[in-house]
């Protein structure tokens, strides 16, 4: 009896891969039989998912599947139910996924499961010879979907400011969206991360970049420039004291 649903998957890519298939992406809802220390086992209901090869661009390929593809999966499932998630780096050896690329997934305080890449020699078994990422969900933990809330449309525009800055490679997006949304920032309505970037030559050793956007608004007045850039600066600074980071 099964206890994980991704042995199937990576099978299936495997078989994909061996007759031509060079971009797959495979998912599956299922039951698996867990330990429970009665006669019977438990039964929770699964769901997992497996992407290999490029991810779909316009005219040509936009670049091979990595972990923040797997990561959007997630999020877009779970932003259908309306509940959030958070992602903590994980570095256990134990599973099915790379120590130094893998994210224990929790949803409101509850461990629901696991997304990463897929461990070298776990692929090496399966005959797989191209890098993959999975992810794994223990559906039963998963709180009750969240009712849809109508808001009234704003009447009032929006100002957007972006930052930019060098942090410690080992910082992640969430951790960074934590420190900004703790500054309980009253015109701050959006937080959204744009870029991710460690090149070589124009990344300091140990460093990435990265790049927010940053949306303000207010619901009874349009803002002045004035009263964005001395909200924006006040979180900036914060942002950048609590992350030890350097402002590009």
């Amino acid at each position: 009896m099964r206890t994980s649903l991704v042995a199937n998957l990576l099978a299936a890519l495997a078989h994909n891969l061996k007759h031509g298939a060079e971009n797959v992406r495979l998912f599956e809802v299922g039951s698996v039989f867990l330990p429970s220390g009665q006669t019977l086992p438990d039964e929770p209901r699964y769901v997992a998912g497996v992407l290999c090869g490029d991810r779909p661009g316009h005219l040509v390929p936009s670049g091979p599947y990595d972990f923040f593809d797997a990561r959007g999966v997630l999020e877009r499932l779970l932003a259908t139910l309306r509940l959030p998630i958070e992602l903590i780096q994980a570095r256990s050896e134990e599973g099915f996924l790379h120590p130094g690329v893998a994210a224990a997934v929790r949803c409101e305080d509850e461990h629901i499961g696991v997304v990463g890449e897929v461990h070298p020699e776990v692929r090496d078994r399966f005959g797989i010879e191209r890098p993959c990422f999975a992810f794994e969900l223990n559906l039963t933990r998963l709180p009750p979907a969240r009712l849809a809330k109508y808001e009234p449309i704003e009447r009032f525009p929006a100002n957007r400011r972006d930052v930019s800055f060098f942090v410690d490679d080992y910082v992640p997006a969430a951790r960074v969206r934590s420190v900004i949304l703790d500054v309980k920032e009253s015109l701050l309505r959006e937080v959204r991360v744009l870029e991710d970037y460690r090149e070589p030559g124009r990344v300091p050793q140990g460093k990435k970049g990265m790049l927010w956007s940053l949306t303000y608004r207010a619901s009874d007045r349009t803002l002045t420039d004035a009263e964005v850039d001395t909200a924006h600066e006040r979180l900036v600074a914060v942002l950048l004291s609590a992350l030890k980071a350097e402002r590009r």
